[in-house]
C-alpha cells in the first residue's frame, strides 16, 4: 500500500459525519455559484454586487452558526432586499451551472512539459553556447 492511498483512508476516517453536505445544501451551493459566475458578467454595477453578495450568502447556506438559514436570512447578511433575493434564486434555478460535476482527471503528465522546452533542450543549447564562445 501506498503512502497516500494510506492517508486517505486514515484521514476519511477521521472527518465528522456532520460534516456532509444535505441535497439542500448542495442546490443551494449551486445556486450560489451561479450567480457569482453570472455577477462578473453583469454590466450593472449595483446588480452585479447584489448577486455576488446574495450567491456569496448561499454558499455558506446552513453551514454551523454563521450559515443562513432561510432567504429572509440572506436578504439581511447580504443588505439586498428579500424581493430581489428571490428573483437571483429564480433567476439561477433558470440557468446552466458552469461549474463541471466532477473534478479534473489527474494525468499525471508534468505541466512543464507542455509550455516550456525539456531540460534537455536547455541542456543543448548551453553546451552549443559554452562551446562558441
Amino acid at each position: 500500500m501506498r503512502a497516500k492511498e494510506f492517508m486517505i483512508k486514515e484521514a476519511s476516517r477521521d472527518i465528522d459525519p456532520a460534516f456532509d453536505l444535505t441535497d439542500e445544501m448542495r442546490d443551494a451551493i449551486k445556486v450560489g455559484w451561479i450567480l457569482k459566475d453570472r455577477a462578473a458578467k453583469v454590466k450593472d454595477d449595483r446588480l452585479s454586487v447584489a448577486m455576488s453578495r446574495v450567491g456569496d450568502e448561499l454558499t455558506d447556506w446552513k453551514k454551523g452558526a454563521y450559515g443562513s438559514k432561510s432567504l429572509e436570512d440572506v436578504a439581511k447578511k447580504s443588505l439586498v432586499p428579500l424581493e430581489l433575493v428571490k428573483k437571483l434564486v429564480a433567476f439561477a434555478k433558470q440557468q446552466q451551472s458552469t461549474m463541471p460535476d466532477q473534478a479534473p482527471a489527474d494525468t499525471g503528465a508534468d505541466d512543464s512539459e507542455k509550455y516550456g522546452p525539456s531540460d534537455d533542450e536547455i541542456d543543448a543549447k548551453a553546451k552549443a553556447a559554452a562551446r562558441a564562445r
